[in-house]
């Protein structure tokens, strides 16, 4: 099968776990627990809100959306879930998503093998967060 590849405008958001690291290294075993199960209720929500997960790599998420509208209002709802989650948590633990949005040309390069997302947003979002 021939490699196919298409373009599209989208808006993209990616967000990470502010000072995960420090969390990682007072205690793993609890914070890749929580991680977990944050993720369990936070993924969801993405797809629910329009978006298209692209990749999750440890506490990171990327994903597209169609419009930079449903990428802002799926950051806030993310937001305002994690506030209710923090809300009982001691400071020192709480994990808090650190999101940045930005909208440029994106695509994918489909073969029999995988399904690779690029796109010209990336590197400028990576370098906003």
């Amino acid at each position: 099968m021939p490699e196919t590849q298409s373009r599209r405008l989208a808006a993209i958001l990616a967000a990470d776990i502010a000072g995960y690291s420090a969390l990682m290294s007072a205690d793993e075993a609890r914070t890749v627990r929580d991680l977990k199960a944050h993720q369990s209720v936070v993924l969801p929500m993405i797809e629910t809100l329009g978006g298209r997960i692209i990749d999750t790599a440890g506490d990171g998420i990327l994903a597209e959306f169609p419009s930079a509208v449903s990428a802002v209002e799926c950051a806030v709802a993310i937001q305002g879930k994690m506030a209710e989650r923090n809300a009982e948590v001691g400071s020192e633990r709480r994990m808090q998503f650190r999101v940045g949005i930005d909208v440029g040309e994106s695509g994918t390069i489909s073969s029999l093998t995988t399904d690779a997302f690029f796109g010209f947003v990336l590197p400028k979002l990576a370098y906003k967060l």
